[in-house]
């Protein structure tokens, strides 16, 4: 008979043993049992308390199971299912492969998408180029005619910029305060050069969104237009005086040269 599974009465240890042996031995506790009682214990346990008890030393004859051929019984090989029927389909918890796409274009495929990407930056520059030649256009002649004043010298990039497509937020810096009238003024006149320039209407488009922000060393203004009213909107900005400490860092390193060159020169007088 093959060999078969049991369970020792003592520890309740799952061993191999011999049905046809009367008796049978624990490799884990040293106890000796009896074979029919471990069979029935294998198949079911049901109330029956293994007591775990210490064990003397087994030193009697072998009694673990020695298979041989009556005892071996090995199946015959099962035909290999044909290559028409479908495989098992694999456990749940093994990942399927990831079949990554050929990146293989081929050099048509290539240059047809450079030609499509070299198509869309010439479509974007064809749009966008007129647009940025009438603004760059616009604000040289918003410029040289909003400059050309004689209480104030302005220069282009210097002390005072033109900014966005539609040339409608300037930066002015001045080098002493002025009144609220002056900044209502500058505003006006840069209004009246963006409409002539712009060919727009003085009362309403040339005042639309403009914004002129105004910056000398006692404070500002910031003046924005109503658009299709008279008025305008004015924010005076305050005066705030630098303390050394919270002074920049340029200015700090400007001050500090100043005094060692000082000292150099009274040293150097001594």
């Amino acid at each position: 008979m093959a060999l078969q599974e049991g369970r020792c009465t003592n520890c309740g240890s799952i061993l191999i043993l011999d049905p046809e042996q009367e008796k049978g031995h624990c490799l884990y506790c040293d106890a000796v049992f009896d074979n029919a009682t471990a069979f029935e214990l294998y198949k079911d346990a049901g109330d029956y308390t293994f007591p775990n008890l210490p064990q003397p030393k087994y030193e009697g004859p072998s009694l673990d199971p020695v298979p041989s051929r009556s005892h071996v019984h090995l199946s015959a090989p099962k035909k290999a299912a044909s290559s028409e029927a479908a495989a098992d389909p694999a456990p749940a918890y093994v990942r399927s492969a990831t079949k990554v796409p050929s990146l293989d274009l081929g050099p048509r495929k290539i240059l047809l998408l450079a030609l499509l990407f070299a198509g869309v930056i010439l479509l974007t520059l064809v749009l966008c180029l007129p647009f940025t030649l009438h603004r760059d256009r616009y604000r040289l002649a918003i410029a040289e005619d909003f400059a050309a004043r004689d209480d104030i010298e302005l220069k282009l990039g210097e002390n005072f910029n033109i900014q966005n497509l539609n040339n409608n937020e300037v930066y002015l810096a001045l080098p002493k305060a002025i009144e609220q009238k002056e900044a209502e003024k500058l505003f006006e006149d840069y209004c009246s050069s963006r409409a002539k320039a712009m060919a727009l209407s003085e009362t309403d488009a040339g005042r639309k969104d403009v914004k002129l922000h105004i910056a000398t060393p006692q404070g500002g203004w910031n003046i924005s237009g109503q658009d299709g009213s008279a008025e305008l909107k004015l924010e005076e900005l305050p005066y705030r005086e630098v303390t050394p400490s919270t002074a920049p860092a340029d200015e700090k390193s400007s001050e500090g040269n100043s005094d060692s060159s000082e000292t150099s020169a009274a040293r150097a007088s001594e």
